[in-house]
Parts: structure tokens; sequence; C-alpha cells
């Protein structure tokens, strides 16, 4: 039998290429030939059919392939140590279906299959502990997995193997469920794919995928693959290392390496990774992502990619690290992605040969969030936008070494491109900060971000939109700090606190190059000390916020407005451009040229100038210069230059300037109503020049200059003055070239003090308005104007000299006090020139040398003229219808005045007075007993012409309330009385006993009144006059007044109240004179007669008298002497009295 057997089995070892499994023998061992149909083992070239059988294969063997199926459960087990061979097969090598399993505990081996290496339909493979699986050379897929196809490696107590090498197809096709616990799988020389995945694909080992001709890792359809916490992925080679449009999620290790184009390529499906992937010198792209989405929770690190290393348009999550370094052309490109590239990690990209980060796409959105982390090394552009960038993190740019500055940190760019910080951005050694230079694109950095800037080209360069609410710091850049555009509106809000500190190296420019707008709305702090400028080329800056600045200018801005909350601050600071509005505080500047300059609010210069065409301060404004360098302008000769225009509303202060105050240019006007303070100038205070100009101080203005070593201020046009100006300590308070055309026009407040020349000079007029009062103290020189007409209020006080002018109207007030020269003179000696001194003028002189001196006539005087303390009083020859008081003068009035109808004169303790006439109506009174010269046909009341040395023709009435004087005597005195003259009475007088010296009447003159009052009303008669022989008689009451008066007629219409002194009192006080009749002309010489005496004086009880001729007194008069010595013959008359009191 057994013979038999063998015999037919032979030619079956030989021939047959089927055998199927029947359970024969034992039902369990492949060893045993009773299990198998032909009762012998398969051979190696038997297909090997088990259906519905648990089959344990415990040897070595070689088959050609293996079909396993079976309506029930149908298994082979291969056992550890064991080794099964399947080799050649004509179709698949491993074929199982309907639930079949296959356990691998020892080795199966498929070798050469034409087509598939393994089919698992529908079943399971499982390699456990050592078991090792190898499928080496296959037509079609290695390991092919059905939909219900189930593989595991399983690493009970050791790790089984997977090893696949040379397949014409995919070494791994899953369409079911692949599953690598601790195993270890290995491909190579694939001519596809490594693993193509459209199942489940579970990896907790070892995966090495090498020498694939296109891709390592597909997964696609409804995929999911999982490489799991101990899974590691290697794969090597091939075009791709991953094509994914499904799944993927890796907790472990994926390192992919020498793709010929990506390392990663994902379209549309989902790769999450909280393990580490490492990309290793792709071809094209670390990773490409395309639809989708990518979360990183791990590591990612891609080396050398030749040009991406991750480029997307996906949507990307990174709560890990992500690593790009090697040579590359860029670390991320995140294109046309509308879900966003978000990381809420790390990004690290280490010398991209063009960008780091590329968000490109008006629809592309990259995120950092809060706590995340980017840093980029050596690019070209670190960060490049141009669709919709935010950034709640840290981003960290910079080139390696220090000095070999390449690259734009954010190059922002593109139409409608907007870029958010919200986080920290520090930008370091590169060849530019922040590049935003495209229109209307938008940079926002929000309250409490950070933008930092360091050794970089220049700074940030902005076209549209540039935002600012954090802290920005930018420091030794190389060219600007800041650049804007045209279109540019670069704006620091409320937060935001913007440094910009040194430039560095020979190419610097400037902190600042705007053609744009720059609105500062926080803090702005300026910190570069060298000579370097912001220039802003027809651009705007509006502040609202504080600006510190320190060594700065600002050029060529075209509008520049400080708000009323805005603060500019610093030291040495320039600006230099077009329209400039302050409502705010600009402090420490040292240069300002504004084409115009509007100010409301406040400027400081501590050492500079203003220079501006025009200049508006406000109401509100204040300009102060404390101090002006000289020469900081080649044309500036001024702490304020004024091209045009200056209006002061507000106040302007001026401390110090080595040249002047405010200079004007030709034809330029100022216009104040506000304050203007300058304190000290080397050169003018205020400076105008051309003729088509004014200076013009408004009511309410002020201008107050304290020191000013040559003019206080100059001009060559009109000065107004409705407001106040006070000049003080000057060479010439006010002046303009000599005699031009212009005017002083007053009806405010002026002060001139202590001018070492003149307070003003030069003028074609200086009018003083009703309103207007003028003063001038302490002046050196005489003040000087072609005409004054001054009709308000003009005082000389403790001045050197008084004013010149050809014509003077005076219908005001014009008053000098401790003036040691002329106050009022013409300047040249020419006919027609006048002095008229109105109705309503006032002209007050106190302490003078002289007071009115003007050589031609008409000198008129219509007011009144007081002076008092003059060495000459008045020169002119000066027609009085007013008031003229003199007082306390040494020479009172010299130049011949006339005292007009209606004319008063008043002389107090002066002498030399030449007063031509006094006509009718005309009154004239001297206090005091001094010379006086004059023909009187008014009234003149004169205390002593005994003693005083006049010279008056009288024919009208001369009232002497001393003595009398007839005639002529020593020392050039003249009187003659062809009007009425009266005297006193020298003693008690008797009832109706004449008295014959108190008043003489010229026979041609009428006595309008002859009676005699006790009182000045006239209503006590006294007695009366009787201009027959000139005497009065006194009743009782009369003979006990002191003082008679009456009422006299100078002119039409002109009556006064006179006096006439009654001397009850005889007490001599020791005091005597002498009285000697003259020598006899005839026997009728009269007492009472003054020429009737040597000395022309009748005695008194205080006279000594030597009677040496004919002397009589005359009946029914009384006569007195304290003594008499009769040497000739005395006489008196019927009733005649003479009283000698030798005791008095």
């Amino acid at each position: 039998m057994k013979l038999l057997v063998f015999v037919f089995l032979l030619p079956l070892s030989v021939f047959s290429q089927t055998i199927t499994w029947d359970g024969g023998g034992d039902g369990i061992n492949w060893e045993d030939p009773d299990n198998w149909d032909f009762n012998t083992i398969p051979c190696p070239t038997c297909d090997v059919v088990i259906a519905n059988a648990q089959v344990v294969f415990s040897s070595s063997y070689e088959v050609r392939s293996i079909s396993m199926s079976g309506v029930s459960s149908t298994s082979l087990l291969i056992h550890k140590g064991s080794d099964l061979t399947l080799k050649n097969a004509t179709s698949d090598g491993l074929t199982i279906e309907d639930n079949a399993s296959c356990l691998v505990l020892g080795t199966l081996s498929i070798v050469n299959a034409s087509s598939l290496g393994v089919e698992l339909e529908n079943g399971s493979i499982d390699v456990q502990d050592d078991g090792f699986f190898q499928i080496d050379n296959a037509g079609n897929n290695c390991l092919n997995i059905g939909s219900s196809g189930v593989f595991t490696l399983d690493a009970l107590s050791s790790n089984p193997t997977l090893n696949i090498q040379t397949c014409v197809g995919a070494a791994i096709n899953n369409n079911g469920s692949f599953t690598n616990n601790l195993g270890e799988v290995t491909t190579s020389n694939l001519n596809l794919i490594g693993i193509s995945n459209q199942g489940a694909f579970q990896n907790n080992g070892i995966i090495e995928l090498n020498s694939q001709s296109q891709t390592g890792l597909l997964n696609a359809g409804t995929a999911v693959f999982f490489n799991n916490v101990n899974g590691n992925i290697n794969i090597s080679g091939g075009i791709d290392g991953i094509l994914n449009s499904a799944t993927i999620t890796n907790n472990g290790e994926i390192n992919i390496s020498n793709p010929s184009e990506n390392g990663i390529e994902s379209t549309f499906g989902v790769i999450i990774s909280e393990g580490e992937i490492t990309l290793n010198n792709a071809g094209d792209n670390g990773m490409i992502l395309s639809g989708g989405e990518f979360e990183n929770i791990g590591q990612l690190e891609i080396n050398s990619p030749t040009l991406i290393g991750i480029s997307t348009s996906s949507k990307v999550i990174n709560r890990g690290e992500i690593e790009v370094q090697g040579t590359f052309e860029m670390g991320i490109l995140n294109t046309d992605n509308t879900d966003s590239f978000t990381n809420d990690g790390t990004i690290r990209i280490y010398k991209p040969t063009s960008s780091g980060i590329h968000n490109s796409g008006e629809t592309s959105i990259f995120k950092q969030e809060t706590g995340s982390n980017i840093f980029i090394e050596d690019a070209v552009a670190y960060i490049r936008n141009s669709g919709q960038f935010e950034n709640k993190g840290s981003m960290d740019l910079r080139k390696t070494p220090i000095g070999t500055n390449s690259g734009i940190g954010v190059v922002h760019q593109y139409t409608n491109a907007s870029f958010i910080n919200e986080g920290d951005i520090t930008i370091e050694d590169t060849g530019g900060g922040i590049q935003a230079a495209f229109p209307s694109t938008t940079f926002e950095s929000t309250q409490g971000s950070s933008i930092t800037i360091r050794r970089v080209g220049t700074g940030i360069i902005a076209g549209s939109s540039f935002i600012n609410d954090g802290a920005l710091t930018i420091d030794h850049t190389q060219s600007y700090h800041i650049q804007l555009g045209s279109s540019a509106i670069f704006e620091n809000q409320i937060n935001g606190i913007i440094e910009l500190d040194s430039l560095e190296g020979a190419t610097a420019l400037g902190l600042f190059q705007s053609t744009g707008t720059l609105i500062n709305k926080g803090q702005l702090d300026i910190n570069d000390k060298s000579n370097s400028s912001f220039y802003f080329l027809g651009a705007t800056l509006h502040n609202y916020g504080t600006i510190g600045f320190n060594g700065e200018d600002f050029n060529t801005i075209e509008s520049f407005r400080n708000f009323s909350t805005g603060i500019i601050t610093g030291t040495n600071i320039s600006i230099i451009g077009g329209t400039l509005n302050n409502n705010g505080q600009m402090l420490g500047f040292n240069k300002i040229v504004a084409d115009n300059l509007i100010n409301s609010g406040l400027i400081h210069i501590p050492y500079g100038q203003i220079n501006g065409t025009p200049i508006h301060n406000l109401p509100s404004g204040t300009i102060q210069i404390d101090d002006t360098e000289p020469n900081t302008f080649s044309t500036i000769k001024g702490a304020i230059r004024v091209e045009d225009k200056l209006i002061n509303e507000g106040l302007i202060e001026i401390n110090s300037s080595p040249h002047n105050g405010i200079q004007f240019n030709d034809n330029d006007s100022l216009i104040n109503s506000g304050n203007i303070n300058i304190s000290y100038v080397v050169g003018t205070g205020i400076q105008q020049k051309g003729t088509n100009g004014v200076i013009k101080n408004k009511a309410g203005g002020s201008i107050q200059i304290s020191y000013a070593d040559d003019y206080g201020i100059y001009t060559e046009t009109d000065f107004i003055n409705e407001g106040n100006l006070s000049v003080v300590n000057s060479q010439i308070g006010l002046s303009m070239p000599a005699f031009g055309a212009g005017e002083i026009i007053n009806s405010g407040d002026i002060e001139f003090n202590n001018a070492a020349q003149q307070a003003f000079s030069g003028f074609d007029k200086l009018t003083n308005m009703p309103t207007g009062y003028i003063l001038v103290e302490a002046c050196g020189n005489i003040s000087s104007v072609e005409e004054l007409d001054n009709a308000g209020e003009l005082e000389f006080v403790n001045t050197s000299h008084g004013i010149k002018a050809n014509q003077i109207l005076n219908s005001g007030s014009l008053n000098a006090v401790n003036v040691p020269s002329t106050i009022l003179s013409n300047i040249t000696a020419a006919p027609g020139h006048t002095f008229t001194n109105t109705v309503s003028g006032i002209i007050d002189f106190q302490n003078v040398t002289e007071g009115v001196h003007f050589v031609y006539s008409p000198s008129i005087n219509y007011g009144l003229i007081k002076i008092d303390g003059a060495t000459i009083g008045i020169t002119s020859p000066i027609q009085n219808f007013g008031k003229i008081e003199v007082a306390n003068c040494t020479t009172g009035l010299t130049g011949g005045a006339v005292n007009k109808d209606g004319g008063e004169i008043y002389l107090d303790n002066t002498s030399n007075n030449y007063i031509p006439m006094n006509e009718a109506c005309g009154y004239i009174k001297s206090t005091t007993g001094y010379q006086i010269q004059t023909e009187n046909y008014g009234f003149i009341s004169h205390p002593d012409p005994v003693n005083a040395n006049i010279r008056v023709s009288n024919y009208g009435v001369f009232e002497n309330v001393k003595g009398m004087r007839q005639g002529q005597a020593g020392g050039g005195n003249l009187f003659n009385n062809d009007g009425l003259m009266t005297g006193k009475v020298n003693g008690k007088p008797s009832v109706l006993v004449k008295e014959l010296n108190a008043m003489r009447a010229h026979a041609s003159f009428t006595v309008s009144n002859s009676n005699l009052y006790t009182d000045a009303s006239l209503s006590t008669l006294a007695g009366g006059f009787a201009s027959i022989d000139n005497s009065i008689s006194l009743n009782a009451v009369g003979a006990l007044a002191d003082t008679l008066y009456t009422s006299v007629n100078y002119g039409s219409g002109c009556n006064t109240v006179i006096r006439i002194p009654v001397r009850q009192n005889a007490d001599c006080g020791g005091v005597y004179t002498t009285a000697t009749s003259a020598n006899a002309i005839s026997t009728n010489f009269q007492w009472h007669e003054p020429l009737s005496w040597v000395d022309k004086v009748v005695p008194d009880g205080c006279t000594n008298v030597s009677i040496g001729t004919a002397i009589k007194i005359p009946a029914n008069s009384k006569a007195r002497a304290h003594s008499i010595e009769v040497l000739e013959n005395f006489s008196t008359g019927s009733g005649a009295i003479l009283v000698v009191d030798p005791l008095n």
C-alpha cells in the first residue's frame, strides 16, 4: 500500500500545481500528509488551498502559493522557528478570504509572485513576537489588504517584522486594517509606493520605506492613518515621502529623507501630529498642503528642502514646534488659504535664500496665537505677507552674524493685505525691518503688543495704513527708522509707545522720512543724538499724544498739526516744512521753519528760532523762546523770522537772542492783539523792513521789550498801537529810517524807558489818539517826529530830553517831569512850523530845563500849559488864548508871549518873563515878585513891583499887593501907568481920612466901580475910591478891615475882583527901610507921590524918613513913618495925619 501511494505521489510532486487541505490526518498539522487531498505535503511548485480548516505549520517548507477561504473559520498558524516560503506564484502569492486568518510566529516569505504578493481580501494576518513576514518581488502590490482584511504586527513579548522589497505596485496597499504594534516594517526597491492606505492604518512600531520610485506613503480616500506614540516611520527616496488626501495622525516619529519632490504632500487631507516629523532634503518642498488640515502638536523638522519648507493652502495649526533649516528657498508659504495657518507653538526657520514665511494672496490668513513663537534667521524676506497676518505671540527675526545685514524682517505687500500684531516682534541685524510699501494695505500693532527693530537698514517702510497701539522700538538703523510713502497713513494710537533710538553708519539718513501721513495719539520718543532728521517730503504729521525728541530734525513737512492733547518735547529739535498747526505743547525745539505756522497751544524753544510764512498765534497760543543760537539760518536775524505776516492773538515770549527778537522780511506785517514779551536781544526787539507792511498792536494787545541793544522796534512802515507797548533798555525805542513815510498812530499805552538815545525817531508823524498814552522815561536823547498830533496823554519822566517836531498839535495831555533839557522844540528852523495847544490840551512840565522852544510862529495855546521848575519855561513867541502857568523857573516866558483876549498867565517864583503884550481881557498873575516885561491892556497881578525888575506899560489893570513904584530907577525898572494900578494900605486907616497910595487911575482910565468892600463877594461896603485925587476913604467898618475888595473891568466883558491889603498891624519885626526925599523940583512934592522920593517908594510905618526938600502931606490924608528927620521944609495940609511910631 505505501508503495502505491508513493508511486501515486511522485508524479504529483513534479507535475501537480494545486494541493488542497482535507484534514484527513490529524486535521491540524501542515506536516501530516494525510491532511492534504493527495496525502502528501505540498511541494515547492504547489498551489496550496486551505478551506474550512485550522492549520498549524511547524517546519520548513516551500510552496508556490496559498489560498485560504471557507464558510467556516479557516486559519494558518506558522509556529515560531518554522519557515514557510511561497515562491514563484503564477498569480498571487498568498490569498486570504472568507475571514480566514494567518498567525505568523515564525517566518513567512513570499517571493516572486507574478501578481500580488498577498491578497488579504477578507480575513487577517497576524505577525507576532519573533514572527518574520517577508515579501520579495511581486508583480503588483506586495501586500494587498482588502476592505475586510486585517493585518497586524503584534509584539507580545518580542518584535515581529514585515519586510517587503521589489514590488511593481505598492509594498502595502491597505484598504482594510493594518496595525503595527511594536513590530518593524521595512520596504525597499519599490517601483511605485511604499504604503498605499485607504483603510485604517495603525503604527506603533517601526516602518522603514526605502527606495520607492514614487511615494513612500499614499494615504487616500477615507483612510485613517495612525502613527502612535511608539511609532517610527522612516521614508527614504521616491518622488514624495507622503501623499495624503485622507487622515494621518502622528503621535510617534516620521522621518522622510531625499524625496525628489516633496516630503509630505496633502491634498484635502488631514494630518494631525503630536509626535515628531522630520523631512530631509526634499527635492522640492518639505511639505505641501492643499486644502484639508494640518495640525502639529509635536515637532516638525524640515531640513534643506530645495524650495519650500511648508507650502500650504490648507488649514494649518501648529501647537508644537516647526523647524526649517539647511539650504532652501522659503520656510513657509501660506497661499490663498482662507482656512488660515495658525501657529500656537514654535516655528524656527534658519537661512532661507528667499522668504522665511510668505503669507501669499489676499485671502490667505496666517495667525500666531498668544504664547507662540516664530524665530527666523538669515532670510531675504523673513515674513512676507500679501494676505491677512495676525500675530499674538512672539516673532524673532534676525540676521547672523551681527553686522552682515541683509533681508527684510516683514514684507507686507499687495492690495488689501492686513498684518495685525497683538504679540511681540523682534527684528535684528536685517537689511530692513518692516516693509509695508504697497497701497491699500493695513499693518496694525495693537495694545499690549511690541515691535523691536535693531541694527537694520530701514526700520519701517509703509505705503498705506500702519497702526501702532503697542510698543515700537527702532534702534541703530543704517538708513531711516521709518519711511512713509505718499499714500501712507502711520497712526500711533493712544496706547502706542514708539521709541526711535540711534542711527548708525555713514549711510544713515534720518529717523523718519515721509511723503505720507503720521498720526500720533500715543507716545513717540526720538532718542538719537546725531544730526539726523525726520524728513517729511510733502507729508502730514498729526500729533494727539506725546512726542519726545533728542537731537532730531523735522524736514519739509507739508502739514504738521499738534492737537490740544499733543505734547512734543525734546532738545535740539528742528522742523522745516509747510503748514504747522499746533494746538498742544511743543517743548524743546531749536528751529521751526514753516510755510504757514498756526499756534493755539504752547511752543517752547529753549535755544533756537522760528521762521514762518506766515505765523498766526491764536488766543490760546503761547510761543516761548528762551535763547537763540546765532547763525542757525544763513538769512535769519531774529528769534522769530516772519515772511508775509505775523498775527499774534496769544502770547509770544522771547527771553534772549544774540540778534533780533522778531525779524520781518520785506513788506511784511505784524498784527498783535495778544502779548509779545521780549526780554533781551543784542539786536532789535522787532524789526520790519519794507514800506508795504504794517505793525499794528490792536486793542488788548501788549508788546513788552525789556532790553534791546539796538532798537526796541525798527520799522519802515506805519506803527499802529491800540494796545500796550513797553520798550525798556534800548538805544532807540521805536525807529524808522530818517523821516520816512511811516506814522506812529497810538490809541493805547506806550512806554519808552531807558532808551540810551531816543524813545522814537524818524517817523513822519506821531498821532496819539484821545485814548492814547505815551510815557518816555529815562531816555538819553531827544525824540523826534516830523509831526506830532497828541490827543491823548504824552509823558516825559526822568528822561534826558523831550521831543522835536516841526508840527505840534496837542489836544490831549503832554506832561514832563525831571527832564534836564528842552521838552518841545522844532527839528529845523523853517517858517510855517507850528505849535498849537488846543482848548482841551494840557501841557504840564515839572523840573525841566526848557519847556517849549519853538523858533517860528505861530505858536498858539488854547488850552493849559503848566511849567514848574524849569530853567527856561517857554522860549517860543507863543500866542496864548488859554492858560499858562509858570512856576519856579529861572526864566519863565522869554520868547515874546502874547497873552491874547481871554488868555491867562500865572507866574510863580519865576523871573525874566517877556510878554510883549497882554491884550484886553488878558489875565496875568504873578504870585512872587520877579521880573516881568509887558505892555498891559488886560489884568496883571504882581506881588512886588517895588523890588522886581519889571518893565511894564500899563493900560489896563495892574494889581499890586505890596507897594507902588512909578517911573524908572536903577536896574532897568520901568513902570508907566496909563491904566489902573492898585497897592495897599500901609498902616491902620482912620475913618474918612484919605489913603493916597492904595489905588491910582490914569486920567484916561475909567474906573467901573468906585466902591470898596470888606468881602470878596462885594456885599459889605467899606468905603470908596475917588479917581480925581486917587484916594480912598473908609467908613468905620472899612477902617477895621484887613483887606478891601472892589471889582474892575479889564476888557470887554472881562471883570475880576481885586484886593487891597490893609496893614492894620504896624509891627516891622526889626526890619526898616530908608526913604529920602528927592531933589527939589518944585515946592509941591507930595508925601504920597512915589516920585517925591529917591527910590520912588512912599514911606510907611517901617521907614526911617529923611526930608531934605519940601515935602507936604495933603489935606485930610494920612502919612506914616518909623522915624522922621526934617532937614528942609515939611508941611501938612488941613486935617492931615502923620503917624510916627519909633517903638515899632
